[in-house]
């Protein structure tokens, strides 16, 4: 992994960037942190997949944004987001790590995207009841 943080695997990737850091700054971070250097396998999809050659494009990143803002125009899907999420306090942060889930999945090794897996699958298991949200 390129970053400190990709390199001791398991952390979160965002921890090396400064919290006012904007968006793009903490997405490169993510970015730099996720994509290895020398990864010990081809991970779950390899260099000659369709999923690398999508991910690639420069447009990913702008469709990323996009699909959340469409996400945010459905009242009940925002309701949750923001009932059960920080992203009001870190959105910068939300956007980020989603980014590293999204670049280790695709491009880590598989020990890394199994990591990375554990990390976003505790999180919700962190939840102690249903979520269940309501639009005012």
């Amino acid at each position: 992994m390129a970053g400190p943080a990709g390199r001791a695997r398991g952390l979160r990737v965002t921890a090396e960037v400064p919290p006012q850091a904007g968006l793009f700054q903490r997405a490169a971070a993510a970015f730099a942190a996720c994509v290895p250097v020398d990864p010990a396998d081809d991970g779950f999809f390899g260099p000659g997949s369709v999923t690398w050659r999508l991910h690639a494009d420069l447009s990913v990143p702008v469709s990323g944004l996009r699909s959340l803002l469409l996400q945010a125009l459905h009242p009940l899907a925002m309701a949750g987001v923001d009932q059960h999420s920080q992203w009001r306090d870190d959105p910068a942060g939300r956007f980020a790590s989603t980014a590293a889930y999204v670049l280790t999945t695709t491009y880590g090794d598989r020990a890394a995207a199994r990591a990375q897996r554990h990390l976003a699958s505790g999180a919700l298991r962190s939840c102690t009841t249903p979520i269940c949200s309501t639009s005012t």
